[in-house]
């Protein structure tokens, strides 16, 4: 039977952390048919006016050219899940990355340049640290690493390591911390803890980050993709807001940040590592 948490339509909820800030283009004129609402804060004009508007009017000729180099790039690497770039607007760097789907792109722009590629670099040495292990080979030397290794690397200051049964119920096999000193390790939790669409996005897009566990949002304008006639689809999006059920999950939890990777073998999912921090 589906629980309340299962029928959460997660991927859809039409919201960012106000983190960034999100445009949605089309792909045959380069208009603006979506937009999060927070870019009032940064232009005069509130945000819906800026709708149907031309890419390069918002940020200008020399951003958009370096956005359609990083779209040639897309199409002769279709390996890569996303492409990014930097830029300048007002003196100030955006770093940009850009999600291809069929009729639009979305583009998730960060001015917290040196954040947002961090955030990136942690999430090729977290997996860069999973992958050198064997975890066919049910070793708590090999468990104990990875979660030590992720600790250094994100500074967070728990950080969990999930293995799932078949059934996908849940046990902590490894743990370490700093200052958080319940005891985890051995624990049991139920697959409702990772609800069925959670664990179908964390197939798809591995890396999850919780800055804030009482986030500010922004609302996706107009909340219907006009090119579809439906809800934005978040699933590969870094700045996809987090579902109000979660984040109870994690007040109850005493947790104000979070950063969770989703470990993939033979196209299942075999686990997760999970940080939190105070």
């Amino acid at each position: 039977m589906l629980t309340q948490c299962d029928k959460e339509p997660i991927h859809l909820i039409s919201k960012i952390k106000d983190e960034g800030y999100l445009l949605v283009i089309d792909t045959v004129n380069f208009n603006i048919i979506q937009i999060s609402e927070n870019f009032h804060t940064i232009f005069e004009d509130k945000s819906k006016k800026i709708l149907n508007t031309h890419i390069q009017y918002l940020f200008g000729e020399n951003y958009f050219q370096d956005f359609k180099k990083a779209i040639t790039q897309s199409i002769n690497n279709i390996d890569e899940k996303f492409q990014k770039f930097f830029s300048t607007f007002e003196n100030k760097e955006l770093y940009t990355i850009i999600h291809s789907y069929e009729h639009y792109y979305i583009l998730e722009v960060v001015f917290s340049t040196k954040k947002a590629e961090t955030m990136l670099q942690d999430i090729h040495e977290v997996q860069n640290v999973i992958r050198q292990y064997n975890l066919y080979e049910t070793t708590e030397h090999i468990y104990q690493n990875i979660v030590a290794q992720t600790q250094k690397i994100s500074g967070f200051d728990r950080v969990l390591l999930y293995k799932f049964d078949e059934q996908y119920n849940g046990q902590i096999i490894a743990q370490v911390a700093k200052t958080m000193h319940e005891n985890f390790l051995g624990h049991h939790f139920p697959a409702s803890d990772i609800p069925i669409q959670a664990r179908a996005l964390y197939l798809t897009n591995r890396f999850r980050t919780i800055s804030n566990s009482s986030p500010k949002q922004s609302d996706i304008i107009p909340e219907l993709n006009p090119l579809t006639n439906a809800p934005l689809d978040l699933s590969d999006s870094f700045l996809r807001s987090v579902s109000p059920i979660h984040l109870e999950y994690l007040k109850n939890m005493g947790v104000t940040a979070s950063m969770s990777m989703s470990i993939i073998i033979d196209g299942k999912l075999w686990g997760m590592v999970v940080a939190h921090h105070p």
